[in-house]
């Protein structure tokens, strides 16, 4: 059998045991999904961008164009970034200023992380994916029928305020779900380090169960290799006894025939 057919049969292997388990429809919650007019930025990644663009007639020029005059790094506001973000075609000089600044470089990575896992979970794994931002109530994730909830460890900002809102999102999440339901599995994920290590306090402040959450890196999940161990590791932590073993490698046979 060819590289490529071991791959498309594996997959639809995994695809049917999700399937077979009632695991249909994912939820992706992070904040890169909300408008990039939410996006308040730190004193610190203003002036750095106005660094960028203070000499520059050109961009300076762009964004006068899209209906926004800016003479100082306190007027690179939300609003300003939400209407360059709807006119990027019309903004090559300020974007690649965006894209030269250490926050609108990890922005549009962050987002280009996300687009390949929702891609590898649609196409590869043949799932329902909905993605919702930082507000986001929680009638939608319920009113979706998701059954595994991919969310963001740093939901904002790099400051620890940003982990209290994921904290508080599982919380909230848990705390609202309709009781004749199934509670969703979390699978926390970050491009940072030290998330694994986390993990426990994590589990810890939001009250959740640990065997009803899973930590990985960003990284992996877009990995189509890690992606499919991570969905059959996800799905094995939420079956009953699944704390044993024994029960651990069972699941795992049955989800390689």
């Amino acid at each position: 059998m060819s590289e490529v057919s071991e791959v498309g049969v594996a997959s639809d292997s995994i695809s049917a045991l999700l399937v077979a388990q009632g695991l249909r429809s994912v939820g992706l919650i992070d904040d890169l999904y909300d408008p990039l007019d939410q996006l308040e930025l730190l004193q610190s990644e203003r002036d750095e961008l106005w660094a960028r663009v203070l000499n520059d007639e050109a961009a300076l020029a762009e964004l006068e164009r899209i209906g926004h005059t800016v003479a100082s790094a306190d007027e690179l506001t939300g609003a300003m970034l939400g209407a360059f973000d709807t006119h990027r075609s019309d903004c090559p000089v300020f974007e690649a200023a965006w894209k030269g600044s250490k926050v609108g470089s990890d922005f549009d990575a962050g987002r280009e992380l996300l687009e390949e896992l929702e891609r590898h979970l649609k196409q590869e794994l043949g799932l329902d994916v909905h993605h919702f931002g930082l507000s986001a109530p929680i009638a939608d994730l319920i009113v979706k029928e998701t059954h595994l909830l991919f969310l963001d460890w740093y939901l904002g900002d790099s400051t620890p305020a940003a982990v209290d809102a994921a904290v508080n999102k599982v919380a909230e999440i848990f705390g609202n779900w309709p009781a004749e339901r199934q509670k969703p599995l979390i699978v926390l994920m970050s491009s940072r380090q030290r998330l694994r290590e986390q993990a426990d306090e994590f589990c810890r402040r939001s009250g959740i169960l640990r065997g009803m959450f899973y930590a990985v890196p960003k990284g992996e999940l877009t990995d189509l290799f890690m992606l499919r161990m991570q969905m059959r590791y996800s799905r094995c932590r939420s079956q009953p006894g699944a704390g044993s073993r024994h029960s651990w490698t069972r699941c795992l046979r049955k989800s390689r025939t």
